[in-house]
């Protein structure tokens, strides 16, 4: 990782909340369930859990899918463990530390004994699958069935991931079931729903988008595994009969508990990682330090051989240097030792917009791609082309870019970039994976190298400084786990994250090809 990378104390993880009513996160060893109500537990919970998913996740994202370089002309020793892929147990573990502790705010409300909240223990059901399911496909096997349990075990099984996806699905038809069943005794969700403000038909939309993500994650699997296809043949069918609505247009799921420049813990955590100090004077140290991938610059310039569409979502991804965004190679150095441009690109104010912007839990274009590819692979009926510029022109609107319809009709015309020229279906999931590495930079990009590895779309080359012919297929289990929970752990090396998956990945290892000095 960088020398200067901003770390976040533990302790403001556990403690962070924009109002001090919300300041109700205890350890998964100290549960509060049975003395605190689902209504004074799910802001924090939605709050603490969704911090890692914008900065951690997001930032490893964003490097392994050649989306961000270091600013190579004021640090050194940038990203160097991310560009050399030389993975240890101590490699973001702030990921499994940190989601697998917050969410037992969320386990907590599901085991409430108060009466009269089930739309509350239907959202914590709902956020507890989100982010197990990252666990899963981040790390395989993980404690599930015996997790959140505190005193009663503190070394939790691991259950096997497969599993564990079966009942995330299965969670998450109960959260459906329980919001559409509400007694008129329910307690009324309310600002405490810092995501959806109490709706909750989007939340059951969200929770129908989850599911299809689940499902589509297991798509190449159900190609070579027979139990699999008639899983999920099964489950679709039951989302078509149901008349399943997912997120539409317009309808990102966004986290927003009071987001503030008020003090560093109220502000957006992404912005409070890349954006600027309470005061406004000063760039935070990691904006300072990220900076454009000359990958991601040249391909959005439309500057890629045999691709020559000019995206101009380039220049709200990243700041121009004067009217051209200028990108790093990863691993490259600056003066004589290197060929890094003198001015590079920094984060674009489609990204940093400002304290108090929504965080994202799920955007529009996501979700839309994710509806498209179901269509694609015939599990559901719809017009999976306009939904594909639907992501599209979605992902212009939110970073405040112009021109979608002129990018939409540059590349109409080439197979594997534009739904509509694709003909064959690995030419249509390559158009569609792309528009999604595209539409989640720098702000969800841990989900574009969780498809990378599913489907190897996109292809990003790899940095000079690489020691492996190929990206990662998993992380490593945290050393926290092998000091606390030694007993269970599944024992693993290095080699081990390039040559086991999870469960659903069935894609043959891809050798890449590695940035040029």
């Amino acid at each position: 990782m960088k020398k200067l990378k901003l770390i976040i104390p533990f302790i403001a993880l556990l403690l962070f909340s924009c109002s001090d009513y919300l300041d109700v996160n205890e350890t998964a060893n100290n549960p509060t369930g049975d003395i605190v109500p689902p209504n004074l537990i799910l802001a924090a919970a939605h709050s603490n859990s969704y911090r890692t998913v914008a900065t951690t996740m997001n930032e490893l994202g964003n490097v392994w899918m050649n989306n961000w370089g270091a600013n190579v002309n004021s640090f050194t020793g940038g990203y160097n463990d991310e560009y050399s892929l030389e993975i240890s147990n101590t490699f973001y573990n702030g990921i499994w530390d940190n989601i697998y502790l917050n969410t037992a705010n969320y386990t907590n409300i599901i085991n409430s004994t108060f009466p009269n909240f089930e739309n509350h223990k239907a959202i914590a059901k709902i956020m507890k699958s989100y982010y197990f399911q990252y666990l899963v496909d981040l790390y395989g096997d993980v404690p599930y069935s015996e997790a959140h349990m505190s005193s009663a075990n503190l070394t939790p099984a691991y259950d096997d991931a497969q599993t564990i996806y079966r009942d995330l699905y299965a969670k998450l038809d109960e959260a459906i079931i329980e919001i559409q069943n509400a007694p008129a005794t329910a307690t009324v969700v309310g600002t405490e729903d810092v995501i959806m403000n109490g709706d909750m038909t989007k939340w059951i939309k969200f929770a129908n988008t989850l599911k299809l993500r689940i499902l589509l994650r297991q798509s190449n699997l159900a190609e070579v595994d027979g139990a699999t296809q008639t899983y999920l043949n099964e489950k679709f069918a039951e989302l078509v009969a149901s008349n399943a609505q997912f997120i539409g247009a317009g309808e990102s799921v966004n986290i927003n508990p009071g987001y503030s420049n008020a003090k560093d813990a109220q502000q957006n955590p992404f912005y409070n990682r890349w954006g600027k100090t309470t005061d406004g004077l000063s760039d935070r140290q990691s904006f300072n330090f990220t900076r454009a991938s000359n990958h991601a610059a040249t391909f959005l310039r439309g500057l890629q051989p045999g691709y020559s569409a000019v995206d101009n979502r380039v220049g709200k991804l990243y700041a121009p240097i004067g009217t051209t965004v200028v990108g790093v190679k990863q691993g490259d150095a600056a003066g004589s030792g290197g060929t890094a441009p003198t001015n590079i690109s920094s984060l674009g104010t489609g990204l940093v917009v400002s304290a108090a912007q929504n965080g994202s839990i799920m955007t529009s274009s996501e979700a839309l791609l994710l509806q498209a590819e179901a269509i694609t692979r015939s599990y559901l009926v719809g017009n999976a082309d306009a939904l594909f510029n639907a992501a599209i022109t979605e992902s212009f609107t939110r970073l405040g870019a112009t021109g979608a319809a002129t990018y939409e009709g540059q590349i109409s015309t080439v197979p594997g970039f534009g739904y509509a020229a694709s003909t064959t279906l690995d030419e249509k999931i390559k158009a569609i994976m792309i528009q999604k590495w595209t539409a989640l930079n720098g702000v969800h990009a841990i989900e574009s190298w969780i498809e990378y590895t599913r489907t190897g779309y996109p292809r990003t080359p790899l940095a000079i400084t690489t020691q492996h012919a190929s990206k990662p297929n998993r992380l490593m289990y945290p050393n926290s786990e092998y000091i606390g929970n030694s007993a269970n752990v599944p024992t693993q090396t290095l080699s081990d994250v390039f040559t086991t998956h999870v469960f659903w990945d069935v894609t043959a290892p891809i050798v890449e090809t590695v940035e040029s000095n």
